[in-house]
């Protein structure tokens, strides 16, 4: 196929003159003849219209795994520069050369249209959630502007940022970052990853490779795909990156879950401190600890610690969440409490050195740290006195104060901090929440606000995070948030054939899933059963979901019933006395049923 579209390069999206299909810029010749893989959309054909104008312009492709295809792209409408990621899982589809069309595979239509739900409703979710939570929160997400339905597939627009994947970067910079410069972006990578997790949503391919770095050394995470293509044991082509992967993903019978991509931020971290890949967690124990080698010397024996929990390959034995790994990267080794080291560039006469090693303290200038260290001393002394007075007046002189006004009672005079301790949050995440609210030693102290979702991941009626975290203190019955799995949104169509409609009406109800009755005239059929279901006994329908059954059922006084000649929202009756096909008087109506639909 021979292209020259427009004025722009399809390989950087720079406007070209109008006689020219060279690009000054990257020097493709936009003339030359398009010897890409037939499966991609061709450069230069349009998605979307905005005002009856082609909106979005398909340039080259640049990326592709097992789900999808990102090509860049161009906003006609807001004149700017995107990324288009498509959804086309290359193993379960092909695409029809004359309109782009994306045709299913025979025998994969059920589990196409569950991956391509879950596809859309990963960006929906992403999407909104950029949108919804302060920036700052999610700073790490590249902003999508638009999801698009169209060719039997759905295309994701995102902002088109000029970044460098890690693994080039590191490449072509030394190989290596010190903590004392990675920390800052590194922190704040975590916190965004924090904040995504707490929404519901995982990665579960963080890697040199889908961590980003933009001229100003901020780290963005991108490539994000459905969990399908995250474990060695899908339908889809995996991607999983070796060193990078979590051993749970290679193994099914473990579960998913925050703690894999805390192994994979742990990953990160020892790539750019170390310059080396990790050795894949499938070769390892968990006594066994990751070398450092020669980089042993530059990394705090925190930061090391820290990386070692990380990567611990048994996930019961890792840090569950990402907070979990900020306070191990925070913690001190000997005094359990945050530490911030200074660089040489910082320092200056007043600055004390501590060398741990001799346990002696170097002052550069001992006459003023003398001073600075008198001071100090007796402004903590005045201090002390003035709390140690106040607590004394607060709850020695003062027991007729309101009880509401006093965070914790004590009729024995125990100390505040045993007091305290008391209504201290235990980790919850993990447990199941029918023992949580049975235990009185919880629902005593604290009042439990249970939010509920749908996680493919984790078995129904299991906490998978908690706010406030483990350890914060609260006054007695105060709220702790729990966020408790549903267990999968999707479960296999029952078996319904034969069975009566009050019988598969109940099922469906309590499964929550919706359905529509269509009444059929049937003589072979015993009247008053089901004699057909659509989708059929096996496949993967959601609950709670938009998703309708279509349960064919013939009634035990079909004639008086077609006299009546009124339906409602919830049941149809169709007449099949004549000898027609039976498959082809279905699915007639079937289709006229989704005309319905689509017309409401």
């Amino acid at each position: 196929m021979n292209t020259i579209i427009g004025h722009r390069c399809l390989n950087c999206m720079t406007l070209l003159d109008k006689d020219k299909t060279e690009c000054p810029v990257c020097q493709f010749d936009n003339c030359t003849e398009n010897t890409q893989d037939s499966c991609i959309l061709p450069p230069g054909s349009f998605i979307g219209k905005s005002c009856e104008q082609e909106r979005y312009l398909i340039g080259n492709k640049i990326s592709e795994n097992g789900e999808s295809i990102t090509y860049i792209g161009y906003d006609n409408l807001l004149n700017i520069k995107v990324s288009i990621k498509e959804f086309y899982p290359f193993k379960m589809c092909t695409r029809c050369e004359d309109n782009f069309e994306v045709k299913v595979n025979s025998g994969c239509e059920a589990k196409f249209k569950y991956l391509k739900a879950s596809f859309l409703d990963l960006n929906i979710t992403l999407k909104e959630m950029i949108e919804k939570i302060d920036g700052n929160s999610v700073d790490c997400l590249i902003p999508i502007f638009d999801i698009i339905e169209q060719h039997n597939t759905v295309y994701v627009i995102m902002e088109w940022m000029d970044l460098t994947c890690l693994e080039h970067y590191l490449n072509d910079n030394g190989g290596i970052i010190t903590w004392a410069k990675f920390k800052q972006p590194f922190m704040s990578f975590l916190n965004s990853l924090s904040n995504m997790h707490k929404n519901g949503v995982m990665h579960w391919g963080i890697s040199s490779e889908t961590v980003f770095i933009d001229e100003n050394g901020h780290l963005f995470l991108d490539r994000f795909s459905t969990s399908e293509i995250r474990t060695a044991y899908s339908e889809l082509e995996p991607e999983l990156f070796e060193g990078y992967t979590a051993p749970e993903q290679y193994n099914m019978k473990r579960w998913m879950g925050s703690w894999t991509d805390v192994y994979g931020a742990s990953a990160i971290l020892y790539r750019v401190l170390t310059g080396n890949v990790p050795i894949s967690g499938t070769l390892r124990n968990d006594e066994t600890d990751i070398d450092f080698s020669e980089a042993k010397k530059q990394i705090p024996e925190n930061i090391r610690q820290a990386i070692n929990m990380g990567m611990v390959p048994n996930p019961e034995n890792r840090p569950t969440s990402i907070d979990d790994l900020c306070e191990k990267l925070l913690e001190s080794v000997s005094t359990n409490t945050a530490v911030f080291n200074i660089d040489d560039q910082y320092a200056n006469e007043a600055t004390i050195r501590i060398n741990t090693s001799n346990n002696y303290i170097d002052m550069d200038n001992k006459s003023k740290s003398k001073k600075y260290l008198f001071s100090t001393m007796s402004i903590t002394l005045i201090i002390l006195s003035i709390v140690f007075w106040f607590v004394y007046d607060y709850f020695i002189n003062s027991p007729t104060k309101n009880a509401s006004e006093i965070p914790v009672q004590s009729q024995n005079n125990d100390t505040v901090s045993n007091i305290k301790s008391e209504n201290r949050i235990p980790n919850f995440k993990g447990m199941n929440i029918d023992d949580i609210n049975q235990n009185s030693d919880y629902t005593d102290k604290f009042t439990f606000n249970i939010q509920e979702n749908y996680r493919e991941d984790i078995a129904k009626g299991i906490v998978y995070d908690q706010h406030p975290r483990e350890n914060i203190v609260i006054e007695p019955k105060g709220t702790v948030t729990l966020y408790v799995s549903k267990g999968s949104q999707i479960i296999q169509m029952p078996n319904l054939i034969n069975g009566s409609l009050e019988y598969a009406t109940s099922i469906l109800d309590k499964e929550g899933i919706k359905y529509q009755v269509v009444n059929v005239n049937r003589s072979e059929v015993a009247p008053g059963t089901i004699f057909r279901t659509d989708p059929q006994a096996g496949e993967n329908i959601k609950k709670e979901s938009s998703d309708t059954v279509i349960l064919y059922y013939v009634p035990k006084t079909y004639n008086q019933q077609s006299s009546n000649n009124s339906t409602d929202n919830s049941s149809e009756q169709v007449d099949e006395n004549t000898n027609t096909d039976e498959d082809s008087d279905i699915n007639s109506d079937l289709d006229n049923i989704e005309d319905e639909q689509s017309d409401n």
